[in-house]
């Protein structure tokens, strides 16, 4: 049972950060101008490191 709060906030943790990251990501690309031929975002997993901070 002592288990069960540090796990699930671990998971919470996870889930949000990686939403946010995502959200960041894409805020990036498209302040950039990282657009394809159709006009949608090109995401490279190297963004993950330049949208930090």
């Amino acid at each position: 049972m002592a288990y069960v709060p540090g796990g699930l906030s671990l998971l919470f943790g996870a889930i949000v950060g990686s939403r946010r990251q995502d959200y960041t990501m894409m805020q990036t690309a498209r302040k950039v101008g990282q657009y394809d031929d159709k006009g949608e975002l090109i995401l490279y997993p190297v963004d993950r490191l330049a949208s930090r901070g």
